[in-house]
């Protein structure tokens, strides 16, 4: 039970990182906010939808192979949201 309270909190933290890196990409923030998603990444390393914020981030500043990375990883968490992410890429 222990063990299962200690991923709760570190997926909320994962959250939290994400969120964070949300509001730092709107605000243009955008270095923040690749911090932000990589921690994220680091509480819970098959958050798919930090992947995809951090890969759409690294889009954003015209960083297509860092993209790329992130899409490779993407491809195993979330197949939709790999396609969609292949299309920004591609697109």
């Amino acid at each position: 039970m222990h063990q299962e309270q200690a991923l709760q909190i570190q997926a909320e933290d994962a959250q939290e990182h994400n969120d964070l890196g949300l509001t730092y990409s709107k605000s243009g923030k955008h270095r923040e906010a690749i911090k932000a998603f990589k921690e994220a990444i680091l509480k819970k390393p098959n958050y798919a939808e930090a992947h995809y914020n951090l890969a759409v981030t690294y889009l954003i500043l015209n960083d297509s192979k860092a993209a790329l990375r992130e899409h490779n990883v993407l491809k195993n968490l979330d197949q939709e949201r790999a396609i969609q992410l292949f299309d920004l890429i591609h697109g």
